[in-house]
């Protein structure tokens, strides 16, 4: 039917990835964790199934186990709910531009939310004991941080926000996360600051960089 949203997207020319690109993905996960158990990663899912055209990209790319890889694959409603629970901005982004304005209804339909009383039916009572994770740490659930608690002498804060030209977003944002991972910060809070100051602190003590932009004008 014409102009149905609620159906899957059709097959088109997909990207797909070079060994090298692959070899980049694998080392910007490295040391992640299992979007679905918290355990070690060790496979890379494609949100978009590459039957339905999916690329081999950051944004469609989901870190999992073997085992969860698996149970996501045959359409385990739990696994897919910690899926979709573990999107970030960059995901989100690449389902608009793959998907258009008929994003957000595919995604409730391939990696739906489920309500309490299904979730129930499908885990059996909770246990009597929590589990309980340090703070800054994914729930192997539901892949949300536990939060920091707040504290006395922490510093007031004020949000900083700077614009970037519409066909380099993407790019940014997979840099930006790729470097935080690199250095360790991505699984701390305020891990964007955290990284900027040390960019800052980098640029500064560099004095190979004095005047850069004068000599990449001439």
């Amino acid at each position: 039917m014409v102009g149905d949203v609620s159906a899957d997207p059709k097959p088109a020319p997909r990207h797909v990835a070079t060994a090298e690109e692959w070899a980049e993905f694998h080392a910007i996960y490295r040391g992640s964790r299992c979007r679905v158990c918290g355990g070690q990663y060790e496979e890379l899912h494609h949100l978009v199934p590459r039957s339905q055209s999916g690329d081999d990209a950051l944004g469609n790319l989901i870190p999992l186990c073997r085992s969860c890889h698996q149970k996501v694959e045959a359409r385990d409603k739990l696994a897919r709910m910690a899926v979709r629970g573990s999107l970030i901005a960059s995901h989100r982004d690449y389902l608009r531009r793959k998907l258009g304005e008929r994003w957000e209804v595919w995604l409730d339909r391939n990696y739906p939310l489920l309500d309490p009383e299904e979730i129930a039916s499908l885990t059996g009572p909770e246990p009597e004991l929590e589990l309980e994770l340090p703070p800054g740490k994914p729930c192997p659930t539901c892949q949300r941080r536990i939060p920091y608690p707040p504290r006395t002498d922490s510093p007031a804060t004020r949000t900083v926000s700077y614009r970037v030209p519409t066909d380099e977003y993407d790019a940014h944002r997979d840099v930006m996360e790729a470097a935080a991972r690199h250095i360790g910060v991505f699984e701390r809070p305020h891990w964007q600051w955290q990284l900027n100051a040390l960019a800052y602190a980098l640029v500064l003590q560099d004095e190979s960089l004095r005047g850069f932009a004068h000599r990449e004008a001439a």
